[in-house]
């Protein structure tokens, strides 16, 4: 089997292309076009940065783990279309999974309004 030349790896693969690119570039201001947008990060330039810092190392590591699950489903899973099943499933998850982890982590340091939240001293 050719690992280059199978299909299943081409959408994590470009995942990962776009989390580099979004680690390195990161949007500096709120905007409706490029970055990570929701409600809650929206709300200032501080939940804002936090946000997106934080969805783009989650992206990388994400797009990582779905390509390292990609090449397992080409070794282990027979058949085309239960590849492209399994890799919908992890790229699901994937999407969903920075989506929520990216909100909690807000949630837990910022309040409703958008304020840091005071850390509790050791």
């Amino acid at each position: 089997m050719n690992l280059t030349m199978n299909k299943v790896l081409i959408p994590p693969l470009l995942i990962l292309v776009v989390a580099i690119i979004y680690r390195l570039f990161p949007p500096k201001k709120i905007n409706w076009f490029y970055g990570y947008r929701t409600k809650l990060s929206m709300k200032n330039q501080d939940t804002w940065t936090e946000a997106n810092k934080f969805a783009a190392n989650l992206l990388m590591v994400g797009s990582i783990a779905c390509l390292f699950f990609a090449m397992l489903y080409m070794i282990f899973i027979q058949g085309r279309e239960m590849q492209i099943w399994a890799l919908a499933v992890s790229l699901f998850c994937l999407v969903f999974g920075v989506l929520f982890i990216t909100e909690w982590h807000l949630k837990k340091l910022f309040d409703e309004s958008g304020k840091r939240k005071i850390e509790n001293k050791k």
